[in-house]
């Protein structure tokens, strides 16, 4: 709506009307409310999470991010090249199921720092060089540092899972 100083204004218009016997409406009753300030809140929130994906993306390490279950959020293409995983196969799959990690001497498998970095609520590193197994078999030997993602006061909402290939 053209407000009279010149700007539009984003506006939720509702209204109803109460009709007679014979079809015709004969009391009306209406409100507008400016919803201007939530649109302005709504767009900056969602180019926010835009500029969140594109460096997620252009990172040059894998980078996943999981919920508090240790369920994949998100996934990077470097994540998908490494794992042999789409980010669509990965989503809502359990951490250890997509990124299996094991000793890169011993070959044993290696607990994902991911879900440790959940239980500890703190930053994690493996120290015994793991080695990443691809779905297809394919080893990468990697770095690794997983930290939980956490407003700065509350509880953990996932965590972030960086793999230097």
């Amino acid at each position: 709506m053209l407000h009279a100083d010149g700007n539009y204004r984003w506006v939720l218009t509702r209204g109803m009307a109460i009709w007679d016997e014979q079809g015709n409406a004969y009391r009306f009753a209406g409100s507008q409310t400016d919803m201007t300030d939530r649109k302005v809140l709504e767009n900056a929130l969602h180019q926010e999470k835009e500029l969140a994906q594109i460096t997620l993306h252009s990172i040059g390490d894998a980078v996943i991010t999981t919920d508090e279950q240790g369920y994949i959020k998100d996934f990077n293409p470097v994540a998908e090249r490494l794992t042999g995983w789409s980010a669509e196969e990965a989503k809502h799959r359990p951490i250890g199921q997509v990124c299996h990690l094991v000793d890169g001497s011993t070959k044993e498998s290696l607990e994902n720092p991911a879900i440790q970095a959940i239980e500890e609520g703190k930053a994690i590193s493996l120290s015994n060089h793991p080695t990443l197994i691809s779905k297809t078999g394919e080893e990468f030997a990697i770095g690794d540092s997983a930290a939980p993602i956490r407003p700065s006061e509350g509880d953990i909402l996932g965590t972030v899972l960086v793999l230097p290939d």
